[in-house]
């Protein structure tokens, strides 16, 4: 078959193809005038190879492109050339698309393609187009004549903050207010008249930042279509910067125009251009235009030439030294410093003055000049001796009477250690005294000096800091202080040997009491025992006025103690809340027996609403009891009324009135007017027949005004007395009253004491008293004995006697507490000590509370009552605090008794406390007390050492977990 029919040439010549056919050789058989020119090669190209005349490579990586012709025969496959395929020609490159086709019979291949290089031009013209639009700054937008977008780049999603597709949406629905369409509006009817319109516009507010943007609206027609070209360009920062430079300029008008110096500017021909406030007001200067600097500021003629030569010299924004000049303005002179900038402005030389007034401070200086010289004047014929001194030390001045101090001309001292004359040297620390100084305006102190011709005195020094011209330094002004001093010295020490004899006198006092107490107390409390059994009446009259006798030197010796505490000054108040009722009650109650004995009447008047108040209860009772108490003495017939009320009422207290009132001798005026003093009483022989020391009522005057309270008297002789005391009382609300229940257990639980006495006699009373109590009671006659016993057996409570021999109770004390480790046994201290400060020592020894000899047994009885509650309280909280925390049955597993019993027979104290406290706390139910209360003896043994206990406490546990 023949593979070109010569007929079909001259047709296929016709088309506008480019067209080559090749055998399956791959040479070509024919090929048209249009490929001859596309590819620029002659018709003898006839028979050759289509490989080495079409020859075609990818744009791209200028690889040749193979075409498997084989392929395309044998398969009878058609196919074409890959995107940026091109030819090489003698004026460059071609871009071609081609189609291989197979001839049928497997002939050859029909190859048929294009020249698409305009083509691929005007695509990559417009590929460089899109390009530039979507990268440049400015937003592009481009709507139809309705305002639907039809395109935007991406500066303009961007600008826009567009989070959506927004093609044929309306522009006019974002980031438009009113406002923004009332401008876009205002831009569109422009646009009536003209091609394009431009417009700044406030868009939109993000981060209190204002987006500004300069909006361009072009119209043109595209195809017979109206469309809107906008372009958005971010003028923020421009008008940011635009903002700041008004503000600046504005600050610096301010600045110009506020600033507290006068500034003018002048032009190069020294005319004003502008003056600023200051100028005006301060020189009182009318601002004229084109007026020159010398029509303005007037001065001699020299003063202004200079002035003017002085500007004419000053290089460009190069501001001259001050200089000086005097002005005469408005004829007033004026001392100034003026300063001088040159600077261009428009091309054009100007000038800057800044004028200085110093008028005042040369006005000043002159005053200061003749203050300088009265001062120095003055220095000189002072007292008092000034020195100077810089912060090393070097005397800089001295006045001339540091020759009348300390024996030294003036020249003699300057350069010298400022301290050189001091007794000893390096007593004053100048850099210590300066960093006083800075605290403090002035210090003041006192030293001993050594004068010139060696004579020893006291001076006070004053110490000033002094600050001049930034040059710091430290004035001293010295006085002669010797004999205030030495005066001085005999107060202190006469104060010493006052507190020394005062503190005899205390000792003295608490010696005696001691000695008067302890014999008393066996004299009281035996008498009070005896006084319990079944005597003969002659013995019982005999016993009781042994007993009377004891109390009255007893009440004596109290007496005297308040009398020194209140003399010294050491007698304190102590606030507490009380019942006043139930007290006056108890006061009224003990003299019941008295009077009765008299056939006197008692009356109680009780006028009060409130019960409750805050005071001293013990004092108020004394004074009461005493007052009451000569009350019954001194009344033999007739009745003592005691009348309680209220005289006053403020907002948190009660002006609270005692009235006393007895029928009984009375009190001359004579007397009246002494009664009131120490030592004193109404009549000596009233001393003989009813006795007393006459302190009683000095105390209580002297109690009463320190409660801040008064006390009158009213008396007639042969008629009576009525005493008045007016106490001012703090009312308080109700306290709850401690448990019935608790007190009953307290009352009626006996209970193991340790009694330490050493005296042989209160031994015997207070064991007597205590087992009438209901106690068991143990003896340690010392602090050795008494230790021992706490180590050997179990106590409850403790009654330690403090003046001990070998070891006093305080010293027991801290050894039973602090060394044996026992804390939970209350100790009272038995003292017959009465004084506060006693009290003191006392409880600061860790004692738990302490009683006073003589002890009588409602006192007794009611501080073991008191300390033995604390106890049962203090026990209470502990067990309970101990087993608040829960522990489930699978934790009740992990105790090992036999580790417990090994600890105990190794005597492992540290150990062993935690397991008995792993045990407490398991105990935690209301049906474990009984457990709870056998760990809690394990601990308290533990502390005594008491290994015994806790091992057979232990068995009773053990049995427990047995079973």
């Amino acid at each position: 078959m023949q593979l070109i029919d010569v007929k079909k040439c001259n047709v296929m010549n016709s088309f506008n193809e480019n067209l080559i056919i090749i055998d399956n050789e791959f040479k070509i058989k024919y090929i048209n005038e249009n490929a001859i020119k596309t590819i620029e090669v002659n018709s003898k190209v006839y028979n050759e190879s289509i490989n080495n005349v079409l020859k075609i490579y990818d744009l791209l990586t200028k690889e040749r492109v193979e075409i498997n012709y084989n392929k395309i025969i044998e398969k009878k496959l058609k196919r074409g050339l890959p995107q940026n395929s091109i030819i090489y020609t003698n004026k460059g490159f071609k871009y071609i698309s081609a189609s291989f086709t197979p001839i049928k019979e497997g002939l050859g291949v029909l190859i048929v393609f294009r020249d698409i290089t305009k083509i691929m031009s005007r695509e990559q013209v417009f590929r460089e187009y899109t390009e530039a639009v979507n990268n440049t700054p400015i937003g592009i937008v481009i709507t139809n004549d309705k305002f639907g977008i039809e395109h935007y780049n991406p500066m303009a999603k961007e600008l826009g903050n567009y989070s959506e597709d927004i093609y044929g949406k309306n522009i006019f629905n974002y980031h438009m207010n009113d406002n923004n369409k009332i401008n876009f509006q205002q831009m569109l009817d422009k646009l009536k008249l003209d091609k394009s319109v431009s417009e700044r516009i406030l868009i939109d507010k993000q981060n209190n930042d204002e987006i500004w943007f300069n909006i361009e609206i072009v119209k043109m027609e595209f195809l017979n279509q109206k469309k809107y070209i906008m372009l958005f360009n971010d003028i923020s920062e421009k008008v940011k910067n635009e903002k700041k430079i008004i503000e600046e300029k504005m600050l610096l008008d301010k600045m110009f125009s506020e600033v507290n110096i006068g500034i003018i500017l002048l032009d190069k021909n020294f005319e004003i251009k502008k003056i600023n406030e200051y100028i005006e007001k301060h020189f009182n200067i009318v601002f004229e235009e084109r007026k020159k600097i010398g029509e303005i500021v007037k001065s001699n003629e020299e003063s202004i030439n200079n002035l003017i030569e002085d500007i004419l010299n000053v290089k460009s924004y190069k501001e001259r030294e001050r200089k000086e000049y005097i002005l005469d303005i408005n004829n007033n002179k004026f001392f100034t410093e003026i300063g001088i900038i040159k600077f261009f402005r428009n091309g054009k030389e100007n000038y800057l003055l800044s004028i200085f007034d110093y008028t005042r401070k040369k006005l000043i200086e002159e005053k200061l000049n003749k203050s300088e010289i009265s001062l120095n004047l003055l220095a000189e014929n002072m007292l008092d001796a000034i020195t100077q001194v810089n912060l090393n030390g070097e005397i800089i001045y001295a006045s001339p009477s540091n020759y009348l101090l300390f024996g030294y001309k003036a020249d003699e001292l300057i350069g010298k250690e400022f301290d050189f004359f001091l007794y000893e040297k390096n007593t004053l620390n100048l850099k210590e005294k300066y960093n006083e100084l800075i605290q403090n305006n002035d210090v003041v102190d006192e030293y001993f000096v050594i004068k010139k011709n060696g004579e020893g005195i006291w001076i006070e020094i004053k110490f000033s800091l002094v600050n001049e011209n930034g040059n710091e330094s430290i004035v001293l002004v010295s006085r002669d202080a010797t004999i205030r001093i030495n005066a001085r010295k005999k107060l202190i020490k006469a104060k010493q040997l006052a507190e020394k004899n005062d503190k005899m006198k205390g000792e003295f006092l608490a010696n005696t009491s001691h000695e008067i107490r302890t014999p008393l107390n066996g004299i009281i409390g035996m008498s009070s025992i005896s006084l319990m059994d079944d005597l003969p009446d002659n013995v019982r009259e005999n016993v009781k006025l042994i007993k009377s006798s004891a109390e009255s030197l007893m009440n004596i010796i109290n007496g005297i103690l308040d009398f020194s505490k209140i003399e010294a000054g050491k007698m304190d108040m102590v606030e507490n809340e009380m019942n006043l009722k139930e007290e006056v009650e108890n006061v009224y109650k003990n003299f019941l027996y008295r009077t009765k004995d008299k056939n006197i009447d008692l009356i109680l008047e009780y006028q009060l609403i409130n019960d409750m108040y805050l005071g001293d209860v013990g004092r108020i009772k004394q004074i009461l009891i005493n007052i009451i108490g000569n009350a019954v003495k001194f009344t033999s017939k007739g009745s003592v009324k005691i009348v309680v009320s209220k005289v006053n009422e403020n907002i948190e207290s009660d002006d609270i009135r005692f009235e006393i009132i007895d029928t009984g001798i009375g009190i001359s005026k004579k007397n009246r007017e002494s009664i009131f003093e120490s030592y004193s009483q109404g009549d000596g022989t009233y001393t003989r027949k009813f006795g007393g020391t006459g302190l009683g009522l000095s105390i209580c005057k002297m109690l009463v005004e320190k409660m801040r309270g008064t006390i009158n008297l009213k008396s007639k002789v042969g008629e009576g007395s009525n005493f008045k005391i007016v106490l001012p009382l703090k009312r308080v609300e109700l306290i709850e009253e401690i448990s019935e229940e608790i007190e009953k257990i307290v009352e009626t639980e006996s209970i193991k004491i340790l009694l330490v006495e050493d005296d042989i006699i209160n031994r015997k009373f207070l064991r007597r008293l205590l087992e009438k109590l209901g106690h068991t009671v143990d003896i340690a006659e010392n602090g050795i004995v008494a230790i021992n016993k706490v180590m050997e057996k179990e106590f409850d409570l403790i009654l330690m006697d403090i003046q001990l021999p070998e070891m006093d109770g305080i010293e027991v004390t801290k050894v039973i507490k602090n060394e044996l480790g026992i804390t939970d046994i209350p100790i009272i201290a038995i003292t017959a000590h009465a004084r506060e400060e006693d009290e003191k020592i006392i409880l600061e020894g860790g004692l738990d509370d302490y009683i006073s000899k003589p002890i009588s047994i409602m006192n007794l009885s009611m501080i073991i009552n008191r300390n033995i509650k604390s106890k049962v309280d203090n026990t209470k909280s502990i067990i309970e605090n101990a087993f608040t925390k829960t522990i489930s049955n699978n934790e009740y597993k992990k105790f090992d008794i036999k580790k417990i019993e090994l600890l105990i027979q190794n005597k492992n104290r540290e150990y062993l406390e935690k397991e008995l406290e792993n045990l407490k706390q398991f105990f935690n139910n209301e049906d474990d007390k009984e457990f709870r209360n056998i760990i809690f003896k394990s601990i308290m043994s533990l502390r005594r050492k008491d290994y015994n206990s806790i091992k057979k406490n232990m068995g009773i546990i053990a049995k427990f977990f047995n079973e």
